[in-house]
This record gives C-alpha cells, structure tokens and sequence, in this order.
C-alpha cells in the first residue's frame, strides 16, 4: 500500500509553508502540528530545533475489473468474448472428453501467465531503455492429482531473448527475474512459476 506522509513542524521564528510530493509519496509541512488534516494521528519526534509531527495517511490504489462473456454453443465447445475483442471458440482438453481443435482453459490459463511475464518485463526494459530485438517463450503448465481433484502444481516458462549488446545481458536477466516476482498473474496463482531464460545478443 503506497503511504502518504502530513508532516507538522512546530519551531520558533517565521511561519514557513510547504508542499513536497514525489509519486505516490507526499509530504506536507506544516507550520503548527494543529494545521494537519483532522481524522490523522499524529505521532511527534524531535529534530533538534523544534517539535515534529508526522501522520502517515493509507493510500488506496485504484481497483481493476476486467470481463469476459461466455456462451454455451455445442457438446462440450461455448465461445468467449470480451468487449472490442475477437470471439475465441474453447472445449475443454481431448483428455477430459473435449473437442479437439479449440483452445482450452487449460490452455489460456498457461498461455495468461505466459503472456503476463512478456508485459511485465516489456514495461521493465523500456523504463531502463535497453534494446530488445526479440523475445519469444514456451510455457508448460504441469496439472497433478491434488487430493480430490486436478489443479496446477507449476508452470515453467523459458523465454529466449535477444538483445544488441550483450553487456546489458546481466541487468537484462535481473529485470526478467523482477517480471518474474511482480507478474500479477503468477503472484494470483497457486502453481508454482519457474522461469529458465536464454538471452542472447545479436553477434551471437
């Protein structure tokens, strides 16, 4: 949860006024901890030449909703939809008594955490401005007898990515192993999400 700091400054001499805000962290000086929004507690510490007053604020994240349509058409095949978006006929797996030739929903959930590790490490590497020439990956999602039913125990993705120079293959690997942890769809599973990269540059 991101923390919005109030701090109040009580000292002799003028009044002094001040706004500071950096992204999700904000701190407003005040001249007199009385000053500070009603409803914050207040916690006081010293700095040596006065009284200081810090309230921390909880900060609320916007919320996200994402939805899917789903219609029953034949047998075992429905098709799902999202608004502005291709229809995609599924069924479920041959081996579960499925219609062979649709994608499945064990298909889409492997494919949802392949996907969601590409975007991830995407938005890492443009922040940094590193070179990506390609990138390309198979996952495996591994479905286990658990108790009385099947779940995903793992899914194990390998990207092979390819970069200009390969002095940056180092931090290139460091930022995929960040995508790796703050991926939203694998931190949203139960599986356990292995990620075994290959990087290499274009002289390779």
């Amino acid at each position: 949860m991101g923390v919005r700091l109030a701090i109040g400054m009580q000292q002799n001499g003028p009044a002094v006024s001040n706004l500071l805000s950096h992204k999700r962290i904000k701190a407003a000086l005040f001249t007199d901890p009385k000053n500070a929004p009603i409803g914050m507690g207040r916690a006081p510490f010293s700095n040596g030449r006065g009284v200081c007053m810090a309230t921390a604020i909880a900060y609320k994240y916007k919320t996200f909703q994402y939805t899917t349509d789903l219609r029953w058409r034949h047998g075992r095949v429905g098709s799902i939809a999202s608004e502005g978006k291709p229809g995609l006929d599924i069924s479920s797996p041959v081996e579960f008594r499925g219609e062979a030739g649709h994608w499945t929903p064990e298909d889409l959930f492997v494919a949802s955490a392949n996907a969601c590790l590409l975007m991830t490490f995407l938005a890492n590497v443009e922040r940094e401005h590193i070179a990506v020439t390609f990138y390309e990956s198979s996952a495996t999602g591994t479905l286990e007898r658990v108790g009385d039913g099947y779940q995903f125990t793992e899914v194990t993705i390998r990207p092979v990515i390819g970069i200009e120079d390969s002095a940056f293959a180092g931090r290139v690997e460091e930022m995929l192993r960040q995508a790796e942890k703050n991926c939203l769809i694998a931190k949203s599973l139960k599986a356990t999400v292995h990620v075994e990269p290959q990087i290499l540059s274009v002289a390779d």
